[in-house]
């Protein structure tokens, strides 16, 4: 074992273990299990997480970390890898965490994992307590874990003890920890990781695996996702960004950890730029033409009929109008009520109509369920423009962009000349000063039109 490997594992307050630039290859496993009285003990996730770790001659280190997951949903590619910094003491210097994402009862969970350098290396001692922030700090036991002398260190905040975390004794190195998490109406998880190997990495091997790092980084700082961004569609713009280096990509990956992913990258990003063209070619044949007739129903039982649109700048959005899970976009009809509000104020002659797009709405047995949780959202985001439904029929004849692979909201707007004006899949980009501003001009140009005739 190499000197540098042996300060890594032995150096229990240095500063930075990786003073010497060593590079250091850590494989972790984990799961996620319930823990409530009727769990079965049985795992509803299963993960793995790799970490790269480099250092500077300033004692800081870089952890590049890929996490792959198994069941209960998972991050899209953007958000399964990143760059973690953190200073000559292993506190993190940037905003990236290490997570898993659950999908729990049709809602999404972010769920942090352990760094696998502690944080607190200086103050382990036997019998230690200490506080930081919300949360103390208590050395508890010596145990082995993993085939390693460990220190067990448990964390407890006011709710009581919410983590255990083993740190290999003269080390700062996680080698495991357990959780509890709750999600949803209170249910009970335990969520863990532990190591699996450690490698140190010679100048060779240092070499090829860091090479794709480079594009790596820029494609991820190119796309400029919010870190809480939980939906895998990409713009267009980001679409393109990433075609320009996949390829690049692909080969700088090959033979490295980063190879599968890289694969990943580059399957998604062609799959989703032929459905932007299909998109485009499907928006081209609608706009323009005259609006197809129809007739829906409110929740309220009222019919609705296309041709009372006539002469009114008309705003169709259709989308599931569901009340729970209540996830994104579910936030755009707020805007989308300020954007009713704003054009009544001004006297614009616009109508504004949301249509329930849910397959329950489809089968007589589900039929009032469908309309019953429609109601609950349009109360619970106190909206007063009318929501109808529609089985689908309706959408189909907009040419339901599902079909493409795509996912709903679609916007219609429709002229006062009864034709099609503009039509768009997907979401707004949304500044809360501005609102849904993309919207907003598209009506403002069919009022103005409308006036000067």
């Amino acid at each position: 074992m190499t000197s540098a490997l042996l300060s890594f594992l032995l150096a229990a307050t240095a500063a930075s273990p990786f003073a010497d630039g060593a590079t250091v290859e850590l494989r972790y496993s984990g799961s996620l299990t319930p823990t409530g009285r009727d769990a079965t003990g049985a795992s509803v996730k299963t993960f793995t997480m790799y970490g790269l770790f480099t250092s500077d001659v300033a004692g800081t280190h870089e952890v590049v970390f890929l996490v792959d997951e198994r069941g209960g949903g998972g991050w899209s590619w953007p958000e399964r890898y990143g760059f973690l910094s953190l200073d000559a003491k292993n506190r993190p210097t940037n905003e990236t965490r290490i997570r898993i994402l659950h999908d729990h009862d049709g809602s999404k969970y972010p769920l942090d994992l352990s760094q696998p350098l502690f944080e607190h290396s200086e103050k382990i001692a036997e019998d230690a307590k200490w506080i930081a922030g919300k949360f103390q700090f208590e050395v508890t036991r010596s145990r082995k874990v993993a085939g390693r002398d460990c220190w067990q260190i448990d964390v407890s905040n006011s709710f009581g003890r919410r983590k255990q975390i083993w740190v290999k004794k003269g080390s700062n190195l996680v080698v495991a920890s357990s959780q509890r998490i709750t999600m949803g109406r209170g249910d009970q998880f335990n969520l863990k990781m532990e190591l699996e190997s450690l490698k140190e990495l010679d100048s060779s091997a240092r070499s090829k695996v860091t090479k794709p790092l480079r594009l790596l980084r820029q494609l991820q700082e190119s796309l400029g996702r919010g870190k809480d961004e939980i939906r895998p569609e990409l713009t267009k713009t980001q679409v393109a960004t990433a075609l320009k280096i996949v390829k690049q990509l692909e080969q700088e990956a090959a033979g490295t950890p980063f190879s599968k992913l890289a694969s990943v990258i580059s399957r998604d990003v062609k799959a989703q730029s032929r459905r932007d063209d299909d998109l485009a070619n499907l928006s081209q044949k609608f706009v323009g033409q005259p609006v197809p007739q129809f007739t829906l129903k409110t929740l309220r039982n009222k019919t609705v009929n296309s041709k009372e649109f006539a002469g009114h700048v008309v705003v169709l959005h259709f989308w599931s109008y569901k009340d729970k899970p209540l996830v994104e976009p579910y936030g755009q009809v707020g805007y989308l009520e300020y954007l009713k509000a704003n054009a009544e104020r001004k006297k614009y002659n616009v109508r504004i109509f949301g249509v329930a797009v849910n397959s329950r709405l489809a089968d007589a047995g589900q039929y009032s369920s469908g309309v019953r949780s429609a109601r609950k959202l349009k109360s619970f985001m106190n909206l007063s423009y009318p929501v109808m439904t529609d089985n689908g029929e309706v959408l189909n004849k907009f040419g339901d962009p599902r079909r493409l692979g795509a996912k709903l909201p679609l916007w219609i707007v429709i002229g006062a000349d009864g034709k099609i004006a503009d039509y768009k899949v997907g979401l707004y980009s949304i500044k809360p000063d501005k609102g849904l501003h993309e919207l907003q001009s598209v009506v403002a140009e069919q009022v103005k039109k409308q006036r000067t005739k």
